[in-house]
């Protein structure tokens, strides 16, 4: 069987696997990244990840406090794939409420991305179960692919990003009440901000 069949059977086990779902929340929720739970203080979190956890930036507005760490994990492996360290994480307000875990950074498009892909998929599949919700959408010569599974408090995405050669792929676990929290103190100071002098 040549490559390019196997190439297509891939494919196809994936996009089985991509079947979208309206279920009310995903199977085997997690409240967090492994021993990080959400809410957890960075201090909290660097008395787990000692000197591993340092700041990458801040990225709040506003005045409102939205904080990315980065931290490397010593065991890179999650459902038998191996993601690449670092791993974000962001605070609002002094709480975890998100971690980012790239899986592909500027992979080449090839078959062992594509193997990866579809492992993820997979593994995705068989712990969360059907995608509840899928996007994509290209501009500017990236494709962006976003599957999602929403839970009673933790978000989880898929996000592919694909240009001519290279792609990037990340799952993000958000939690959503945290999220909530966030975007409406930006509003609020946003529009105090808008309203000054007037």
């Amino acid at each position: 069987m040549g490559m390019k069949n196997v190439k297509k059977i891939l494919i196809f086990c994936a996009v089985i696997f991509w079947v979208t779902s309206a279920e009310a929340a995903y199977s085997n929720e997690k409240d967090g990244f492994r021993k990080y739970q959400w809410g957890m203080s960075v201090e909290a979190v660097r008395n787990i990840a000692g000197e591993n956890l340092k700041l990458f930036k801040s990225i709040g507005r506003y005045g409102v406090s939205n904080d990315v760490y980065i931290i490397h994990e010593d065991d890179n492996i999650v459902g038998g794939i191996k993601f690449i360290n670092p791993i974000k994480m962001k605070f609002y307000n002094n709480k975890l409420y998100q971690v980012v875990i790239p899986i592909i950074k500027d992979g080449a498009n090839d078959d062992h991305s594509l193997s990866k892909e579809v492992d993820l998929a997979i593994v995705l599949f068989n712990l969360h179960g059907k995608v509840q919700k899928s996007s994509s959408e290209e501009m500017n010569g990236v494709y962006r692919e976003t599957k999602m599974w929403f839970g009673d408090r933790t978000d989880l995405d898929y996000i592919r990003t694909k240009t001519a050669n290279l792609i990037d792929l990340d799952v993000y676990l958000t939690d959503k009440i945290l999220l909530a929290s966030l975007i409406k103190d930006e509003d609020e100071q946003r529009l105090n901000f808008l309203k000054r002098g007037w």
